[in-house]
Formats: C-alpha cells, sequence, structure tokens
C-alpha cells in the first residue's frame, strides 16, 4: 500500500467491467414470470397425501419418482392450489409407499 494510504477516508476505485456489468445487469425475463402451479383435481376424494415440509412447491417427476424405484407414476405436484394433498387415488401404490414410508415429508389425512 501507499504510504499515504489513509484507510479512514473513503476511496473510490473507477473499474471499467465493459460488457460484462451489462450481461450481469440484465434482468432475465423468465424471473418474472409466475409459476405455472398444477391446479386440483377436481374430482379429487379423500384420503389424502398431504405434503408436511418446509418447501411451498413439491414436485416429483417421472425420473425422480423411478429413481425411488417407482415407474408407475406420473408427475405429481403438492402446492398451494390443492392444500399441499393429493388424493391416495391419484397415486400409485409404490408412490403412496414411498411418500409415507420413506420419504418422511408426507402424512396421509382424511380432509
Amino acid at each position: 500500500m501507499p504510504e499515504d494510504f489513509d484507510p479512514s477516508e473513503e476511496t473510490l476505485i473507477d473499474i471499467d467491467l465493459g460488457a460484462t456489468a451489462k450481461k450481469v445487469a440484465e434482468p432475465n425475463p423468465e424471473f418474472n414470470k409466475p409459476y405455472d402451479l398444477m391446479p386440483p383435481n377436481p374430482n379429487a376424494v379423500g384420503p389424502w397425501v398431504k405434503y408436511d415440509g418446509v418447501a411451498t412447491l413439491r414436485t416429483i417427476d417421472v425420473d425422480e419418482w423411478a429413481a425411488v424405484g417407482v415407474t408407475d407414476q406420473l408427475y405429481t405436484e403438492w402446492n398451494a392450489l390443492n392444500g399441499y394433498k393429493v388424493s391416495v387415488h391419484d397415486l400409485s401404490e409404490g408412490a403412496l409407499r414411498y411418500c409415507l414410508k420413506m420419504d418422511g415429508r408426507f402424512v396421509q389425512v382424511d380432509n
């Protein structure tokens, strides 16, 4: 450091970031779009599998189901629109077993 450097004085340094700064500062329009939540099944009846975790959206897609050994379940979503509940009738036996016996963030409820 220079001998005349005084850390109590405010020092401004001008750094030219050029195009990099612009790229970083440009907002991504995708971040401003609302997430398309899956609406609840209007014909669903209980009992229900309720997501009891801390996330505001829990999804399990076909590949994620397959990774836990469930090969007969489609994309499933627990969100605010469905009250974080999916009917047991909308889950395969393997998916139901995974949710209630293995994952630890789901419970079965009557309503």
